[in-house]
């Protein structure tokens, strides 16, 4: 979207609608803390470990590597959810 668009109220409803998605799904995985895994974020998302490492690589999905493990937000994810939405 560029500054040109107008954000609809349509809009608006969808993009609630997932992150209220999102919001349920980490509850029902239990998840308290304020990174997620990348197995995590795969279940998320369903998407394959090829599709996570592609989304990283490209600078699409932000990610922090500790000790060998990346580390992803869920305000990184709702992010690049936002910004490809059509």
């Amino acid at each position: 979207m560029n500054i040109n668009e107008l954000v609809t109220k349509q809009d608006i409803e969808q993009l609630a609608e997932i992150v209220l998605r999102l919001e349920r799904k980490l509850e029902s995985m239990g998840h308290p803390k304020p990174f997620l895994t990348g197995r995590e974020v795969k279940e998320l998302l369903n998407i394959s470990e090829g599709k996570l490492q592609s989304l990283r690589v490209n600078g699409e999905l932000k990610a922090a590597k500790v000790q060998g493990t990346y580390l992803y937000t869920l305000a990184d994810i709702m992010d690049m959810i936002n910004r490809n939405r059509k």
